[in-house]
């Protein structure tokens, strides 16, 4: 495990020792993966593991506009199900879902 910075917006960074599980981004170009409706500007999700077992949610919003600053947040959550809670159910999140090997599905008995 490491030691992790993250730049948090209008809040002091945060820092812990853990490891990155899972990460997923739009983009602003059309074409180029998933898109993110917004030329200019696009989203960056992480997901940590701490060293403690806990779960930090990264979301990083991005933007080439003269006049606009990027935004930077974070949850720490102690399930899979707080994740999904913080992230959502957009195409994005759902790609960082598949590469932490966090299950989102309903299960229908």
């Amino acid at each position: 495990m490491e030691t992790i910075t993250l730049k948090v917006t209008k809040v002091p960074s945060v820092k812990f020792k853990g490891t990155r599980i899972g990460f997923s981004c739009t983009t602003d170009q059309r074409g180029a993966g998933i898109y993110s409706q917004e030329t200019g500007r696009w989203e960056e999700l992480s997901l940590y593991r701490t060293e403690s077992g806990k779960l930090i949610g990264y979301r990083v919003k991005k933007t080439k506009w003269v006049g606009e600053s990027n935004h930077y947040s974070y949850k720490v959550c102690a399930t899979p199900e707080e994740i999904i809670d913080y992230f959502g159910q957009e195409e994005v999140a759902s790609e960082l879902y598949r590469d932490a090997k966090i299950e989102n599905v309903e299960v229908i008995t």
